[in-house]
């Protein structure tokens, strides 16, 4: 039986080995267009919203940033 279940592994694992398909990526050259000046279209900037307080400042990720 213990025989069987390694065998079954070993085939399951080359079936999951040999499904995954390989990708060819080619590099282009980038496309050289003049870029567009940016716009805030309808947003409106005059109000600034900070949450939390002193004692989570500089915390991001679980983790204390300057």
């Amino acid at each position: 039986m213990k025989s069987y279940k390694s065998i079954i592994t070993i085939i399951v694992a080359f079936l999951a080995a040999g499904s995954c398909k390989q990708e060819v990526i080619t590099l282009e050259a980038p496309a050289t267009t003049t870029p567009s000046t940016p716009s805030k279209g309808n947003a409106d900037f005059t109000k600034f919203v900070a949450l939390g307080n002193s004692f989570v400042a500089g915390m991001q990720g679980q983790a204390l940033y300057n």
